[in-house]
């Protein structure tokens, strides 16, 4: 399969041959194969990840995070995580590091991890 665009908008002609895909290991939707960081979590799951307190967090690149009620332009509302932080997602921990080319990754933790 070609994509004709991709969804912030730029063309793309990447070919996604059915094998390159995985599933989220949450909910079970459809994302592209990644070899470095399978099985990861896809962005409508990771959205809804919170931190020990119960509270949702966003994150951004360079291992940053934040409240989401917090005020994004505020400089002191982002803070640096690593991937020992605790994080949920739906009573599950989760595991966030920053990706190899930026952005973030998530990961289900497994026992003993």
């Amino acid at each position: 399969m070609l994509d004709q665009d991709d969804p912030a908008g730029w063309p793309s002609f990447v070919f996604h041959p059915s094998e390159d895909i995985q599933q989220c290991p949450v909910c079970g939707a459809d994302g592209p194969h990644s070899p470095r960081h399978s099985p990861y979590v896809c962005l409508a799951c990771a959205a809804r990840i919170v931190d020990d307190g119960g509270h949702q967090i966003v994150f951004a690149d360079m291992n940053e995070c934040r409240r989401a009620d917090s005020d994004p332009d505020d400089p002191g509302s982002w803070e640096k995580y690593s991937s020992s932080d605790s994080f949920y997602l739906d009573g599950n921990p989760v595991t966030v590091f920053e990706g190899r080319f930026g952005g973030y990754v998530v990961q289900l933790r497994t026992p003993g991890s």
